[in-house]
């Protein structure tokens, strides 16, 4: 999130419709705004608003026992709603709890293939959107009221917009001095694993610069995906545009797994990791959840075991959130994802999906180089999981270069790369185990009085420690 501090509202589920049509209302002028978010923001540009949120289209979650049909829906399924089509997010991953229930159904006495063996299939939800025939707020609101009475629809909601956790980078540096590299122990871990290509992280984000020297032997281009162009475009066949804004995905990317040990630029977190670019934010930094709901899709599909989000929005109306929280609570991985950098207290202001409370999602504050609290960090004794290095960090930019940016967003990469070197240590880690893991030993920190910094304002008491 920017720096700037969040107007937020309550609201009600009784006041659903004067809610959507006011949203409108409060946001920036039209005219200022892109076509497809007509409601949103333009990230580094405007200050996010509560609730924005696509006004073309809705998402509906489906029960669970309701999507074990693997039905393909059309617009004809959904007569209560006037809408032009409909696409189902979370086929990929449908298809996988398909053959595993084909597969205990006629082949009980043979050895599981391995992508099965991770597969519950008591936890799965279709997901779909419905792009409407007619658009505004009125119409968001008036599709949520007719679907949401439906016996086989769990929840419904709009497609929420995202924003970017991370400050406006400052301008790039070619030296560097990776101090969170030390602060959390990372030259006594590498004594014991320095990491595997074994291991995949897919970094959810605005894409990856392929090409940066410290990257280039690291992302796997033939499964990075860009999911801004409608339809999932393979990563290397879009060349106009391939890492806006602000090359957000490209600086996550290298505090995971920049190339160790090769002499130039800057060092990863985790030295060896197979890399996949899963790009949700356009060229004008808006993203869509629906967007991110099909990437994780792609992740439990290809058996990706770690996702990192630097990305939330702001709502405090549960309802209207279900749907990506289903996505990450069926993703058989680690999902870990950014507290927010507005100075608020998550357990009272709510962003997404930092405030999910699911077992296999880790949500990161930002810690500075004095090891306390950074100053526009969200904290969170029951939201937020753990603290890790997020402000004056070095990374690699798009176009090659090394530059300096702060933000939870690149506190959360810090964790995703320890994830990444337990698991090339230990491959039978669960993503609950990991957790348990990083939660445990989060080092607790005492400033010179004596006080404890962090006990207080996250769930582990502490600040990343590899």
């Amino acid at each position: 999130m920017g720096r700037n501090r969040l107007f937020y509202e309550t609201i009600t589920f009784l006041a659903i419709f004067s809610l959507l049509t006011g949203i409108l209302q409060n946001s920036i002028s039209a005219s200022e705004i892109p076509e497809r978010a007509r409601s949103g923001v333009i990230i580094g540009e405007y200050p996010p608003e509560t609730g924005a949120f696509a006004e073309d289209r809705v998402i509906v979650v489906l029960t669970h026992e309701a999507s074990l049909e693997f039905r393909d829906y059309g617009p004809e399924d959904f007569p209560e709603v006037p809408c032009r089509s409909v696409r189902d997010l979370t086929a990929l991953s449908g298809k996988r709890i398909q053959e595993k229930l084909e597969y205990l159904t006629f082949s009980p006495k043979e050895e599981m293939p391995e992508e099965l063996k991770n597969t519950d299939v008591q936890k799965f939800n279709t997901i779909l959107r419905l792009d409407l025939a007619e658009t505004g707020p009125e119409a968001v609101a008036q599709a949520i009221e007719a679907l949401r009475i439906r016996e086989d629809v769990l929840s419904v909601g709009p497609d929420h917009i995202l924003s970017l956790c991370s400050t406006v980078p400052n301008d790039p540096f070619y030296s560097f001095y990776q101090w969170g590299h030390g602060m959390i122990g990372l030259e006594q871990a590498w004594d014991i694993e320095t990491g595997s290509d074994s291991v995949t992280v897919a970094v959810i984000d605005s894409g990856i610069d392929s090409t940066h020297p410290d990257l280039i032997n690291r992302v796997d281009v033939s499964r990075s995906r860009d999911f801004t162009l409608g339809d999932p475009v393979p990563a290397y066949l879009v060349t106009e545009d391939p890492y806006p804004p602000y090359g957000h995905g490209t600086i996550v990317a290298g505090i995971i797994g920049a190339e160790g040990d090769n002499g130039i630029g800057i060092c990863g977190v985790c030295w060896d990791v197979q890399l996949v670019s899963y790009r949700v934010f356009d060229a004008d930094g808006v993203g869509y959840s629906s967007d991110a709901v099909l990437a994780i899709d792609y992740a439990y599909y290809y058996n990706i075991q770690i996702i990192n989000m630097s990305f939330g929005w702001y709502n405090d109306n549960t309802t209207f959130n279900d749907h990506l929280n289903i996505a990450i609570s069926n993703f058989p991985g680690l999902a870990v994802c950014a507290a927010g950098n507005d100075g608020y207290d998550n357990d009272s202001y709510y962003i997404y999906p930092a405030n999910y409370s699911l077992s296999n999602l880790i949500t990161v504050g930002a810690s500075d180089i004095h090891d306390e609290i950074w100053e526009d960090s969200n904290y969170g004794q029951a939201n937020v999981d753990l603290f890790a290095p997020g402000v004056d960090i070095y990374s690699s930019f798009a176009g090659g270069s090394i530059g300096l940016g702060d933000g939870t967003s690149f506190a959360a990469p810090y964790v995703s790369g320890v994830a990444a070197l337990l698991l090339s240590k230990n491959p039978n880690l669960t993503p609950q185990m990991l957790k348990h893991i990083i939660m445990d030993y989060a080092e607790t920190v005492y400033d010179g009085l004596n006080s404890d910094v962090f006990g207080s304002y996250c769930v582990s008491g502490g600040r990343l420690n590899a």
